[in-house]
């Protein structure tokens, strides 16, 4: 087994699952919240324009 295969057979056991569980916990916390966002989209190119920030 190469140690790219033992890193991601390890991560696979242990992290995503955990990872899963948390995310999943945090979407639905935020369904019940009941928050309305404004609705904004997002363009690619704005997440990464960084000058717009300053």
């Amino acid at each position: 087994m190469s140690l790219n295969a033992l890193i991601r057979k390890l991560l696979a056991q242990t992290v995503l699952p955990s990872s899963r569980n948390w995310l999943d916990e945090c979407f639905q916390m935020m369904d019940r919240a009941g928050v309305k966002l404004g609705g904004r989209t997002w363009r690619r190119e704005e997440l990464y324009d960084v000058e717009d920030l300053h």
